[in-house]
C-alpha cells in the first residue's frame, strides 16, 4: 500500500500535525496527510514542486538511499520515504522500553541521505541554501517519529559532532573566573561563570546574528550574581551568516580529547566547504585548517564547557531544552503528568505558521515528543 500526499492539506478543515500509535512507537502525521492513514504503510511518496531553481538536471542529482530517495523532474522533487525501515515491527518484542527512540542504522541512513542532499549544492544540482531549506519541507511534511523528524532537520549531532545553529537555539557556555594575578601572583580559580549566546533571525533571507545575552557568576560561599559582560570573552562575529558548531576530537598521548568550534560563513556553500577542511585537519588550529575565503573559525577558551539549547514557549514563557529534548522533561514537576494532559495544547510550526498537534488525550504518549524550536506549549 502506498500513501501519496501534495503540499497543501484540505482546504475545509484547519492544519494540524496528528499523533498517531504505530505498535510501540509514535508517529507524527503531517497535514498534508489525514490522520486515518495507514501509518504501517511500506512507503509514502512527497511530491515537492518548485524545490529548486535549476530546471535542468545533471545525471548525479537523485539520491537513492535506503530509508529516503529523491528523484528530479526539472524543479519537482518526488521524495519517498521507505517507512519500514525505521519502524520496529508490531509485536516484534524488539522495542526498548521507555520513550521511543531511533537505532543506529536508521540513524547512519538519514544522516547519510543529508549529507548527500548537502553534495547536491556542491555539484550544481541545487543552489546554495536549497538542501537546507528542503530539509526544512522535509521534517515538516514526511510522516515520521518525533525524533526522526528532528534529525532530518538538524542532523544526528551524536553521530557526527556538527550541528547547524539557527534561530531560536543558544549556546551555553560554562566556565572558571580567575583572580587578578597582581603584583606578579599566578592566576587562581576563584569562582564559575555561566553565559549564554543567541542566535536571532537576521533581516535579510535565513540568516542568524549571534550575539551575548547574560551572564551569572558563583563564587564559593556567595550567591549568584549576575555581571555585564563574561570574563571568558567570545570573539563573535558583527555580520549575520550561517553558523555551525563542530565537536572534533583529538588523540593527545594516551587519551582523546574534544575541541569545540564555531564555523561561520555569509553562505552555506562557504560553511559545507569550511567545515570539510576543518574535520579533515583534527590537528590543526582553526586559522590553520580553515582557509576559504569569507568563512570563520573560532575556538572556546581551554576549560570551558559548551552546551547547545533550544527555545521553546511553555505558558507563555520562554524556556530552553536541552537537544533532542523530551516534552515531558520540560513539563514535569509543575503538575502531575495526568493533569497537565486534561488541558494540554501543542503548536509547531508548519511553513512558518504554528499549527496545532492533535493527539489522544489519554495515552500520555504526548510526552514522548521530541521538541522543536519554536514549540508553544500550554496547559
Amino acid at each position: 500500500m502506498l500513501a501519496t500526499f501534495a503540499l497543501s492539506g484540505c482546504p475545509h478543515e484547519p492544519l494540524a500535525y496528528h499523533l498517531v500509535p504505530q505498535g510501540s512507537n509514535t508517529v507524527l502525521m503531517p497535514p498534508t496527510q489525514a490522520a486515518s492513514a495507514d501509518v504501517n504503510a511500506p512507503s509514502f511518496d512527497l511530491i515537492i514542486k518548485n524545490a529548486r531553481q535549476a530546471k535542468g538536471s545533471p545525471a548525479d542529482c537523485d539520491i537513492a538511499g535506503d530509508l529516503i530517495t529523491l528523484h528530479w523532474e526539472g524543479k519537482t522533487a518526488n521524495v519517498k520515504l521507505k517507512s519500514e525501515s525505521y519502524v520496529v515491527a508490531p509485536g516484534s518484542g524488539f522495542a526498548p522500553p521507555g520513550p521511543p527512540r531511533m537505532f543506529l542504522d536508521p540513524l547512519t541512513s538519514m544522516e547519510k541521505f543529508r549529507t548527500d542532499l548537502e553534495n547536491l549544492e556542491t555539484n550544481g544540482c541545487l543552489s546554495p541554501g536549497e538542501s537546507h531549506r528542503l530539509n526544512i519541507a522535509l521534517s515538516e511534511k514526511l510522516p515520521l517519529p518525533s525524533g526522526a523528524r528532528y534529525r532530518i532537520r538538524f542532523g544526528s549531532f551524536e553521530l557526527t559532532g556538527i550541528f547547524d545553529l539557527v534561530s531560536d537555539f543558544r549556546l551555553n557556555i560554562n566556565g572558571p573566573v580567575y583572580s587578578s594575578g597582581a603584583n606578579g601572583s599566578a592566576k587562581q580559580i576563584i569562582g564559575y561563570e555561566r553565559a549564554y549566546y543567541i542566535f536571532t533571525p537576521a533581516q535579510k533571507g535565513d540568516l542568524t546574528q549571534i550575539s551575548f545575552s547574560s551572564v551569572t557568576e558563583t563564587d564559593p560561599g556567595k550567591a549568584p550574581f549576575d555581571k555585564s559582560k563574561p570574563q571568558n570573552t567570545l570573539a563573535l562575529p558583527e555580520s549575520p551568516g550561517y553558523f555551525r558548531f563542530v565537536l572534533r576530537t583529538e588523540a593527545e598521548a594516551s587519551e582523546r580529547i574534544s575541541i569545540a568550534t564555531l564555523l561561520n560563513a555569509p553562505d552555506q556553500k562557504i560553511l559545507a566547504e569550511a567545515t570539510r577542511q576543518l574535520i579533515s585537519k583534527p590537528e590543526a588550529s582553526c586559522k590553520e585548517a580553515v582557509t576559504g575565503a569569507g568563512a570563520n573559525c573560532m575556538l572556546f577558551p581551554p576549560m570551558v564547557g559548551v552546551g547547545i539549547e533550544l527555545g521553546v514557549h511553555v505558558n507563555g514563557r520562554l524556556v530552553f531544552v536541552g537537544l533532542g529534548g523530551w516534552l515531558d522533561e520540560t513539563v514535569k514537576g509543575s503538575k502531575p503528568l495526568a493533569e497537565i494532559e486534561k488541558t494540554l495544547q501543542v503548536r509547531r510550526l508548519y511553513q512558518g505558521n504554528l499549527i496545532p498537534i492533535k493527539f489522544d488525550p489519554t495515552s500520555q504518549s504526548i510526552f514522548a515528543l521530541v521538541l522543536m524550536p519554536g514549540d508553544e506549549i500550554t496547559w
